[in-house]
């Protein structure tokens, strides 16, 4: 199985369009379409259904781009790993919870690059718990997330400690606190990529007996930032990190919701596969510092 055919199922199964992704590769439709049947029929399963709408995946489909992520992320840092030996150069592969990703360590890899000057850096974000599994691999070596993770391949020290509070815009004229059942009546912004957020919220659902289909939802994203930036537009409540939400809290963009019967504390742990560590003590700490101190 040739890993272009799985780049270009990837490619299309997560854009939708063959003709963009035929222009980025360089190849004709027809030719991209015979590389997928090629990948088809190498698997014995039709992978993609496709009409004048566009295409959409086979139950198949779904199951081979779950493992074809993994695969060529796997790939793409075997090539990086090889090259960055070619060049005498370290590389460190982060992968972390979406606002980890978006709204931390773009703040402080340039510092960590001028401590560092010979570090490749690269930075993905983790979507779900299953890839915690990947861990034991040379998919990455760092990974920030938000449990605690009992695996004896890996060093796993807690962070920081956070809680997820409600926002809202400073002048949207609304009480200073709610019952969570009255949350009903308000539009809501939920991130769903954040698993503390996720199953808070949706634990507190169940244990009321709301329907979340019930709910005014405006906006579902995975990234707190994404959020914040339309909540800023948008009269609004928002479950966020207060990490997060301190930052614009301070600027009196925002004002905090307090929401009497519900309460959350998390923490963050980094993980990190003890192989690594023991040869990249002084690297690890040096992050660990750099992102307690942009939080500060």
């Amino acid at each position: 199985m040739h890993l272009d055919n799985l780049r270009y199922f990837y490619d299309i199964a997560t854009t939708k369009n063959i003709s963009d992704v035929a222009k980025k590769s360089h190849i004709s439709q027809s030719a991209l379409s015979q590389q997928l049947i090629k990948l088809e029929d190498k698997l014995d399963m039709k992978l993609l259904e496709r009409s004048n709408k566009g295409v959409e995946l086979t139950p198949e489909g779904e199951i081979v781009l779950k493992y074809c992520r993994a695969i060529l992320s796997n790939y793409d840092n075997m090539i990086e790993e090889l090259s960055s030996k070619k060049y005498n150069k370290k590389c460190l592969n982060i992968h972390s919870c979406s606002y980890i990703q978006s709204f931390i360590l773009p703040n402080i890899i340039m510092d960590i690059k001028n401590s560092f000057s010979d570090l490749k850096i690269s930075i993905n974000s983790v979507h779900a718990s299953s890839n915690i599994n990947f861990l034991n691999t040379s998919t990455f070596d760092i990974f920030i997330y938000c449990e605690q993770i009992a695996n004896d391949a890996l060093i796993c020290q807690e962070l920081l400690e956070d809680e997820i509070i409600a926002v809202c815009p400073y002048d949207f004229n609304i009480k200073e606190e709610y019952t969570f059942d009255e949350l009903s009546s308000l539009p809501l912004i939920l991130v769903n990529n954040f698993c503390t957020i996720c199953k808070s919220f949706e634990d507190k659902i169940i244990e009321l007996n709301m329907k979340k289909d019930k709910l005014n939802i405006v906006l579902s994203t995975d990234s707190p930032v994404v959020a914040l930036n339309t909540l800023s537009s948008t009269n609004a409540i928002c479950f966020i990190p207060k990490l997060v939400a301190n930052k614009y809290l301070s600027n009196s963009q925002f004002k905090q919701v307090n929401i009497k019967d519900f309460k959350f504390n998390y923490s963050l742990y980094i993980l990190v596969n003890k192989a690594f560590y023991s040869q990249e003590k002084k690297l690890i700490d040096t992050l660990k510092k750099k992102i307690k101190g942009f939080l500060k």
